[in-house]
Protein backbone atom coordinates (compact mmCIF):
# COMPACT_ATOMS: atom_id res chain seq x y z
CA UNK A 1 0.00 0.00 0.00
CA UNK A 2 1.15 3.31 -0.51
CA UNK A 3 0.90 6.32 1.33
CA UNK A 4 0.97 10.04 -0.62
CA UNK A 5 1.72 12.82 1.31
CA UNK A 6 -0.04 16.55 -0.03
CA UNK A 7 3.25 17.98 1.41
CA UNK A 8 6.33 17.97 2.78
CA UNK A 9 6.53 15.33 4.76
CA UNK A 10 6.79 16.24 8.50
CA UNK A 11 10.13 14.95 10.07
CA UNK A 12 11.25 14.75 14.07
CA UNK A 13 12.34 18.04 14.76
CA UNK A 14 8.81 20.11 13.59
CA UNK A 15 6.85 17.42 15.69
CA UNK A 16 9.04 18.02 18.98
CA UNK A 17 8.54 22.08 18.29
CA UNK A 18 5.23 21.51 17.99
CA UNK A 19 5.37 19.57 20.90
CA UNK A 20 7.40 21.97 23.24
CA UNK A 21 4.76 24.66 21.98
CA UNK A 22 1.89 22.61 23.40
CA UNK A 23 4.17 21.96 26.87
CA UNK A 24 5.03 18.52 25.69
CA UNK A 25 8.47 17.53 25.30
CA UNK A 26 9.40 13.60 23.90
CA UNK A 27 10.39 11.25 26.56
CA UNK A 28 11.45 14.11 28.69
CA UNK A 29 8.18 15.35 30.53
CA UNK A 30 6.65 18.27 30.83
CA UNK A 31 8.48 21.22 29.89
CA UNK A 32 10.25 23.79 32.10
CA UNK A 33 8.10 26.32 29.76
CA UNK A 34 5.27 25.57 31.68
CA UNK A 35 6.61 26.21 35.42
CA UNK A 36 8.11 29.43 33.89
CA UNK A 37 4.42 30.16 32.44
CA UNK A 38 2.65 29.42 35.86
CA UNK A 39 5.41 31.70 37.80
CA UNK A 40 5.22 34.26 35.51
CA UNK A 41 0.93 33.90 35.94
CA UNK A 42 1.44 33.71 39.70
CA UNK A 43 4.14 36.93 39.63
CA UNK A 44 1.36 38.85 38.19
CA UNK A 45 -1.14 38.97 40.80
CA UNK A 46 -1.41 41.58 43.11
CA UNK A 47 1.00 41.34 46.21
CA UNK A 48 2.74 38.44 45.39
CA UNK A 49 6.37 37.75 46.19
CA UNK A 50 8.89 34.97 44.63
CA UNK A 51 11.75 34.00 47.63
CA UNK A 52 13.00 30.80 48.41
CA UNK A 53 11.18 28.39 49.73
CA UNK A 54 10.89 28.31 53.84
CA UNK A 55 10.64 24.13 53.38
CA UNK A 56 12.96 23.77 50.48
CA UNK A 57 15.77 25.00 48.67
CA UNK A 58 13.16 25.69 45.54
CA UNK A 59 11.16 28.88 44.19
CA UNK A 60 8.28 30.23 46.71
CA UNK A 61 5.71 32.67 46.56
CA UNK A 62 4.35 34.59 49.79
CA UNK A 63 1.39 36.98 50.47
CA UNK A 64 3.34 39.84 52.79
CA UNK A 65 5.39 37.13 54.78
CA UNK A 66 3.48 34.26 54.31
CA UNK A 67 4.28 31.25 51.94
CA UNK A 68 1.38 29.90 49.82
CA UNK A 69 3.04 28.33 47.16
CA UNK A 70 6.53 26.61 46.32
CA UNK A 71 7.42 24.77 43.50
CA UNK A 72 8.90 20.90 43.86
CA UNK A 73 10.16 20.16 40.62
CA UNK A 74 8.96 21.62 36.98
CA UNK A 75 5.84 19.67 36.95
CA UNK A 76 4.87 19.76 40.37
CA UNK A 77 3.58 22.82 43.02
CA UNK A 78 1.89 22.87 47.03
CA UNK A 79 -0.43 25.20 47.07
CA UNK A 80 -2.02 26.01 50.45
CA UNK A 81 -5.21 26.25 50.52
CA UNK A 82 -7.10 26.47 53.94
CA UNK A 83 -9.12 23.80 54.76
CA UNK A 84 -11.94 26.40 54.71
CA UNK A 85 -11.42 26.86 51.18
CA UNK A 86 -10.45 23.26 50.43
CA UNK A 87 -14.14 22.46 51.37
CA UNK A 88 -15.50 25.30 50.10
CA UNK A 89 -14.46 24.70 46.72
CA UNK A 90 -14.22 20.89 47.15
CA UNK A 91 -16.04 20.63 43.37
CA UNK A 92 -13.41 22.60 41.76
CA UNK A 93 -10.65 20.27 43.13
CA UNK A 94 -11.99 17.66 42.25
CA UNK A 95 -12.42 18.30 38.60
CA UNK A 96 -8.65 17.96 39.36
CA UNK A 97 -8.34 14.96 40.90
CA UNK A 98 -6.18 13.25 38.70
CA UNK A 99 -3.84 15.87 39.38
CA UNK A 100 -3.84 17.27 43.14
CA UNK A 101 -2.42 14.89 46.01
CA UNK A 102 -3.92 15.41 49.46
CA UNK A 103 -1.35 14.94 52.14
CA UNK A 104 -1.84 11.83 54.69
CA UNK A 105 -2.79 13.86 57.69
CA UNK A 106 -5.10 16.94 57.42
CA UNK A 107 -3.30 19.61 55.74
CA UNK A 108 -3.63 23.15 54.28
CA UNK A 109 -1.10 21.94 51.62
CA UNK A 110 -2.01 19.93 48.38
CA UNK A 111 0.24 19.37 45.69
CA UNK A 112 -0.47 19.31 42.07
CA UNK A 113 0.98 18.09 39.18
CA UNK A 114 0.62 19.74 35.85
CA UNK A 115 1.95 18.48 32.41
CA UNK A 116 -0.16 20.46 29.87
CA UNK A 117 -1.25 24.47 29.37
CA UNK A 118 -4.35 23.20 30.06
CA UNK A 119 -3.18 21.98 33.87
CA UNK A 120 -1.64 25.40 34.23
CA UNK A 121 -4.44 27.23 33.94
CA UNK A 122 -6.24 25.07 36.52
CA UNK A 123 -2.98 25.38 39.14
CA UNK A 124 -3.63 29.41 38.50
CA UNK A 125 -7.39 29.12 39.46
CA UNK A 126 -6.03 27.26 42.16
CA UNK A 127 -2.94 29.25 43.40
CA UNK A 128 -5.41 32.39 43.14
CA UNK A 129 -8.07 30.94 45.51
CA UNK A 130 -5.31 30.08 47.80
CA UNK A 131 -3.54 33.80 47.87
CA UNK A 132 -7.00 34.91 48.59
CA UNK A 133 -7.38 32.59 51.78
CA UNK A 134 -4.15 33.61 52.90
CA UNK A 135 -4.59 36.91 52.29
CA UNK A 136 -7.66 37.21 54.77
CA UNK A 137 -6.13 35.12 57.14
CA UNK A 138 -5.98 36.89 60.11
CA UNK A 139 -2.84 35.81 61.44
CA UNK A 140 -1.23 37.91 58.65
CA UNK A 141 -4.02 41.25 59.51
CA UNK A 142 -1.97 41.13 63.23
CA UNK A 143 0.69 44.24 63.77
CA UNK A 144 3.98 43.92 65.38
Amino acid sequence: MNTFFLGPRPVISDIMCKMERNGLQLNRGPSPRLASLLESKILALDGVNKKKSRWMDRTAFYINRREFAHFHSSREIDVRLTRRYQDEYSGLIKEGKKRVKFREHPSHWISIEFTTTSDVDYVFTIVSLALRANRMNPILRRTA
